[in-house]
């Protein structure tokens, strides 16, 4: 069975954006000492966030069940830290899951 992923755009250096809204979260919501569950989410969205920061492509594959985390992400960052409202809202247009098109 092929895994789904849900293809975040790199245009518009927007992968960068989402690494640093990562990793701001990541710091804040899962410090170090946490529980085992904690560290565990720390450490995949760092790794996330590395791979995001470090993407030479046109698009990264996220897989969808960290798209939650990652909307909390965006919506604490643009909240807490910076108020660009338009950026905001491209990064969580793109984690939106596309429905299939109608094929009649």
């Amino acid at each position: 069975m092929k895994k789904r992923t849900l293809p975040f755009s790199c245009e518009n250096h927007a992968c960068q954006h989402l690494s640093r809204v990562i990793q701001h979260y990541a710091h804040t919501a899962f410090p170090i000492g946490g529980s085992e569950c904690a560290q565990a989410s720390r450490e995949a969205l760092l790794a996330l966030a590395h791979r995001l920061e470090h993407c030479t492509a046109m698009s990264l594959p996220i897989n969808p069940r960290q798209a939650p985390m990652l909307k909390a992400a965006i919506k604490w960052y643009f909240s807490e830290i910076e108020t660009d409202q338009a950026l905001q809202a491209r990064l969580l247009q793109q984690l939106q899951r596309q429905k299939p098109k109608n094929l009649l």
